[in-house]
């Protein structure tokens, strides 16, 4: 048996691991951070990827899902830094609807507000800093600990307390304020 051969039986064993349970969360998560289904597929599989690249250097076997979700969340980085350059050079807006507020309680009319206040939080949640924004939505939107955001972000777990903090601070003041 020569050298490459558990190379890449290790590397199958990786990417089985990845496949069968990371990416299906991973794009859960990708979906969330960019807001745009093609967008997330496309920053899964370039995690994917990225991933079977750098599998020779995983040393870890059992920490391959939380390395893959660090690898996603910094491709997912990647292009919200890159949405948000083309927004300034080309001046493409996020356009968020309003719906108009109902008189009466129906259970429609209830629906309707709810729908609304969700629109209205995620366009609050968009105003926030990236870090601010994907700390709170790995941490409230994906249930992760304070130390699977530390890991994915390649930060310490203070750091992400930090954003935390800020993150919701920021996020009462922009809830608060008249649109």
């Amino acid at each position: 048996m020569d050298a490459a051969e558990p190379a890449h039986e290790r590397r199958e064993i990786i990417l089985g691991r990845l496949t069968d349970k990371a990416a299906r969360r991973g794009l859960r998560i990708a979906q969330d951070l960019l807001r745009n289904p093609a967008e997330a597929e496309d920053a899964v599989q370039d995690a994917l990827a990225r991933a079977c690249e750098a599998c020779d250097r995983l040393r870890d076997l059992e920490a391959a899902e939380s390395w893959f979700y660090r690898i996603l969340t910094n491709v997912c980085l990647r292009g919200l830094r890159r949405r948000r350059l083309r927004q300034l050079f080309f001046g493409q807006a996020n356009e968020v609807a309003e719906n108009s507020a109902a008189s009466s309680e129906t259970p429609a009319d209830r629906a309707l507000a709810r729908q609304r206040d969700v629109a209205l939080l995620v366009s609050a949640l968009d105003r926030l800093p990236v870090k601010q924004r994907t700390a709170l939505l790995l941490r409230y939107g994906h249930d992760m600990s304070i130390s699977e955001i530390a890991d994915m972000l390649g930060v310490k777990p203070a750091t992400v307390k930090t954003h935390l903090v800020r993150g919701l601070h920021r996020l009462r003041k922009i809830m608060e304020s008249p649109v």
